[in-house]
């Protein structure tokens, strides 16, 4: 109620409106992967974290440097900040990956077969969506202690899955109490429905 206060906030949220219009979504190729004997090669496509980026998110995966997979990391369009993005906008979110598969496999000869999509906390719900939406197609997700607004609305999209389920495998902190519950809940309920699904759950993280 501070009239000083509320005229910063008015003031940075004009800001970001601003910045909001010249940005743009991103894709980083952090390794080319290797063109099996069939021609193809497998693609790993990961979703950084709300408030993050593709500089912050790249290292967890320099493990697959040098490895078979094309690995390619989208970075939002949507800003949280200076230099930070967000997957908030779902409509968006579909968009802007299907652009990203569009583009890598107008490039490279990735095989939807062994083809997968992680993402971790909001990323990790888009992961989700995406892959049981058939936003792209991908054989499976791995959901990094993803964030789970609404498990009946992912469980709905299993109930009506046009074509083969995906297989799933959740990444869960033992103490995130924010993320593990409702991720468990969907583990859970895409089990019973049939589903492949793997969870691993970390205790002390």
């Amino acid at each position: 109620g501070r009239q000083r206060f509320e005229a910063l906030v008015e003031r940075n949220f004009k800001l970001l409106a601003q910045a909001q219009q010249s940005s743009r979504a991103e894709l980083d190729l952090v390794n080319p992967g290797r063109v099996q004997d069939d021609g193809t090669m497998p693609l790993l496509i990961a979703l950084h974290g709300n408030n993050s980026n593709v500089e912050r998110f790249r290292g967890y995966w320099n493990s697959l440097i040098g490895s078979d997979w094309l690995v390619a990391l989208p970075q939002s369009s949507q800003m949280g900040g200076n230099g930070i993005y967000v997957w908030n906008d779902m409509t968006i979110v579909k968009r802007e990956l299907i652009d990203h598969y569009q583009k890598i496999t107008g490039d490279h000869p990735a095989d939807s077969i062994r083809s997968l999509v992680a993402g971790f906390s909001k990323g990790g719900h888009a992961a989700i969506l995406a892959a049981l939406d058939e936003w792209i197609p991908v054989s499976g997700f791995i959901a990094i202690a993803p964030y789970i607004p609404d498990v009946d609305e992912m469980l709905h999209l299993v109930d009506k899955a046009k074509h083969r389920l995906p297989r799933g495998y959740f990444l869960l902190g033992g103490e995130d109490e924010s993320c593990t519950p409702g991720a468990i809940k969907l583990y859970e309920g895409m089990e019973k429905r049939g589903m492949d699904c793997r969870l691993q759950v970390f205790p002390g993280v």
